[in-house]
């Protein structure tokens, strides 16, 4: 008899980050290995990593400064005489709820179509790198990819020549509108994308 034990990776990622954010094995395993043989593809994403740095004292005020204008406008504790040492700083900022950590995920493709997946496995892991970020009280840094078999299908060369005609827009900026209990919580209208432009959209066919 096989038993195969359930796991909830992503619960144990956040735990992780909560209780070791310095550790070396926050992963997840895109791969059921068990079920891969009854698939009619095998996931193409296969591995993502967390990892944390601490941030530095200017960085966390320059965040707060940024996020927080009017309330840092009228911190009496940036000026403080009492303000002996960095660190008693870096306390004070905990007491203000300031992040002290910032999050990246590193994402591993086995094979990725640039034209079509690539752009939806960035976004895709983007938005979740924020989510955990702001479960654990964490600034989102770093996205970072890395593909295998990477390759632009013969049926989307033109759409892609066409596509690097263009001039890109300004970055938009990812708004989450509430902080749920849980990761599991959220909803598709807590997401907003502000300043959001687009060109005319290209299409494509799905090629398998």
């Amino acid at each position: 008899m096989v038993y195969e034990k359930a796991h909830d990776q992503i619960s144990k990622v956040i735990q992780q980050l909560r209780e070791d954010p310095d550790s070396r094995r926050i992963i997840v395993s895109a791969w059921n290995v068990g079920d891969l043989d009854d698939m009619a593809l095998n996931p193409c994403h296969n591995y993502f990593q967390f990892y944390t740095t601490e941030m530095t004292l200017l960085e966390r005020l320059d965040w707060y400064e940024v996020n927080e204008p009017e309330k840092f406008a009228n911190a009496p504790l940036i000026n403080h005489e009492d303000i002996d040492s960095e660190e008693r700083l870096h306390e004070t900022l905990d007491r203000e709820g300031i992040p002290r950590r910032k999050l990246s995920c590193f994402f591993l493709m086995r094979s990725n179509d640039v034209f079509l997946g690539l752009p939806f496995n960035i976004a895709s892991y983007a938005i979740l790198t924020h989510m955990i970020a702001q479960q654990l009280n964490m600034v989102p840094d770093e996205l970072v990819y890395s593909g295998v078999d990477v390759h632009l299908y013969s049926n989307h060369l033109e759409q892609a020549k066409l596509q690097l005609t263009r001039e890109p827009y300004p970055l938009p900026k990812l708004v989450i509108k509430r902080k749920p209990d849980s990761i599991f919580d959220y909803k598709y209208e807590d997401f907003e994308l502000v300043g959001y432009q687009a060109h005319p959209h290209i299409a494509a066919p799905v090629a398998v």
